[in-house]
């Protein structure tokens, strides 16, 4: 997996084993960013490894 962590919430997730890429562009404060690392483990979770 690859990853590029923006500033205040911003990510790029790309999983080539899963064939899966997962852009967020959103603004979070520190709490939110903790529910939404979650919340990207389990979209993550829904594309298994190919």
């Amino acid at each position: 997996m690859f990853a590029a962590i923006g500033h205040m919430g911003q990510y790029v997730l790309v999983s080539p084993e899963q064939r899966v890429t997962v852009v967020r562009l959103g603004h979070s404060d520190a709490p939110q960013r903790r529910v939404l690392l979650q919340e990207l483990a389990d979209v993550l979770a829904l594309y298994p490894s190919s």
